[in-house]
């Protein structure tokens, strides 16, 4: 439960971000003839300064936020796989002559007449 949950936030996560961080290259304005300039002596940059920049530091941020999440899935891995909690018991004391089958008799149409995407 807790690897899947996990999974489910990273992959939505994963689909919100990635479009504004891989389409900030599509979006780019790329005006190289405008550079800025500095505050104190009002010295223009050398020309693509500003895109090394931005792509140096956009690139970082992919490269975090995929370190980030990678984390993330390897601890609900290691979580479920390594810390004892999935381990399934036996379970004691479940003697189930006793129980009373027609009392789960409606249970079948109620789960199919749930409405598709309401669940």
């Amino acid at each position: 439960m807790v690897l899947t949950v996990v999974t489910w936030i990273v992959g939505c996560s994963l689909a919100d971000s990635m479009e504004e961080l891989i389409n900030f290259f599509d979006k780019y304005d790329d005006k190289t003839d405008d550079e800025s300039t500095d505050n104190d002596s009002s010295n223009r940059d050398v020309a693509g300064t500003g895109i090394y920049y931005d792509l140096l530091y956009h690139t970082l941020t992919i490269m975090g936020v995929e370190v980030l999440f990678g984390t993330m899935m390897l601890g609900a891995y290691w979580f479920y796989s390594f810390s004892g909690f999935a381990d399934f018991k036996p379970v004691g004391n479940c003697d189930l002559d006793e129980t009373d089958a027609s009392r789960y008799n409606g249970l079948v149409s109620d789960i199919e007449s749930i409405t598709l995407g309401s669940y």
